[in-house]
């Protein structure tokens, strides 16, 4: 599991990883049209199985990227993360993905074998690990607070839209 320092966990994600389907879970971020294609979050991710060909395929995407990205979240971000999503979820299998020299090669390489029936990627609903986010202006004005804050209080939770599954929040403002 990678989580981000600027997480604040509510409850534990052990439910959700034993109701998972044992592969690997990543949170989407519930953004605005125009941030459409950084709706997948890289703060929070959770892969069960070792060597998932999803990761091969992410690392490929990102060596093809390395040079001719625009941009840290387009190279190795949450672009790149949606755009695997992208090609995973159109791929269908493991197997197809091995089309992809980029992919072949790493495999080969790491000496893996692509197996035909892999664990899935899933989805986290946003409400569950992601409930504020950089692309809204009130979210925007609640983490400016939270990062300014020196600790947690019931005011600043008071300013997250939970629900009754959410589980953590990040407190991120898209900027380095």
């Amino acid at each position: 599991m990678y989580v981000d320092m600027d997480y604040y966990c509510l409850s534990s994600v052990q439910e959700l990883i034993e109701g998972s389907q044992g592969g690997i879970l990543l949170p989407t971020i519930a953004q605005p049209l125009r941030y459409f294609d950084q709706t997948i979050s890289n703060a929070w991710m959770y892969a069960a199985e070792p060597h998932h060909p999803f990761w091969l395929l992410v690392l490929a995407m990102a060596q093809v990227r390395f040079e001719s990205a625009k941009g840290v979240e387009r190279a190795s971000g949450p672009i790149l993360l949606r755009d695997a999503w992208s090609v995973w979820t159109e791929a269908g299998s493991a197997v197809a993905l091995s089309a992809f020299p980029e992919v072949r090669n790493l495999v080969e390489v790491n000496g893996h074998q692509t197996q035909a029936a892999v664990t899935p990627v899933e989805l986290v609903p946003s409400d569950v690990l992601m409930p504020l986010t950089w692309g809204y202006p009130d979210d925007d004005l609640a983490i400016e607070e939270f990062r300014k804050a020196e600790h947690m209080t019931e005011e600043l939770l008071s300013r997250v839209p939970m629900t009754e599954r959410t589980l953590a929040f990040t407190f991120h403002l898209h900027s380095w």
